[in-house]
């Protein structure tokens, strides 16, 4: 199989999109062989392609919703029209309607140059929580559970990883319902404001610890504008990959939920499998 694919680099979260159809019932298979050493390899993939609607749509390999694989679809669309090459553009900013998976709703992303013709900025107002739970558990210690369509994050406060932490949280998830296809479990360093993202997804199976994850940092922002009953403006969360910012405005409640950072489309190719 030869498939045209870009690379994209939103904070360390490195993204492969592939830009040729690929069957629905494949895409788990090829998503694996691309991660792979060997291959072109990176933390996640997509698959892009014509949406009935017009335009392009974006879906990750499990079907899952992803925050930085959102905005770096927006890089795409921006930076690569009709697919094409890359080149910056004008005006300086542009808003972009994307189409992804998990979300039910079209997404609203803003995306500014930077004067580079393969790197922008993006802004992408993201799906709100349908709940978040917080409490104390035997295993996890203090916990806030941020459930989004598409994909649920347990935020643990100052805890550290543990090898079985997977398979407990697997269970602890099932109370609350059937367990999501995508979690991640969101380690956060109250002390030192950093966060260490792992992620699991069912199909494929992957377990990833991530440079960046922009869902688990939207989730840790809710958590802690529930925490405090009160808006969160512009909180930097420091990764291994660098940082990404959120802001949450409160009002009785979430009311919207903005996720922004630096986005690099880095390789452009193609791959055999």
């Amino acid at each position: 199989m030869k498939l045209r694919f870009v690379k994209a680099n939103p904070c360390g979260n490195t993204t492969i999109f592939i830009l040729d159809p690929v069957p629905r019932a494949r895409r788990s298979a090829v998503a694996a062989a691309v991660m792979a050493h060997g291959s072109v390899t990176a933390e996640q993939v997509g698959f892009i392609f014509p949406d009935p609607a017009g335009g392009y749509r974006m879906e990750m390999a499990g079907g899952e919703f992803c925050g930085n694989a959102s905005r770096s679809f927006a890089a795409w669309l921006q930076l690569c029209p009709g697919g094409g090459e890359p080149r910056d553009f004008t005006p300086a900013q542009a808003d972009r309607v994307i189409r992804v998976s998990g979300a039910e709703e079209p997404l609203t992303a803003h995306v500014r140059s930077l004067g580079r013709d393969n790197a922008c900025y993006v802004s992408v107002a993201m799906p709100l929580p349908e709940r978040i739970l917080t409490g104390e558990d035997g295993w996890f210690g203090n916990y806030s559970l941020v459930i989004f369509p598409g994909i649920s994050h347990l935020v643990l406060w100052s805890r550290e990883h543990r090898e079985e932490d997977v398979e407990r949280a697997k269970e602890f998830l099932a109370r609350f319902g059937p367990v999501p296809e995508a979690f991640g479990l969101m380690y956060y360093d109250e002390a030192d404001r950093f966060l260490r993202p792992l992620v699991y997804v069912e199909e494929p199976r992957t377990l990833v610890w991530e440079n960046s994850c922009g869902s688990g940092s939207s989730a840790l922002a809710a958590a802690i504008a529930h925490r405090q009953g009160g808006s969160v403006e512009g909180l930097a969360i420091r990764q291994p990959g660098g940082e990404l910012t959120v802001s949450v405005d409160w009002q009785e409640g979430i009311r919207e939920l903005v996720l922004g950072g630096e986005i690099a489309l880095s390789v452009f190719g193609t791959l055999y499998i």
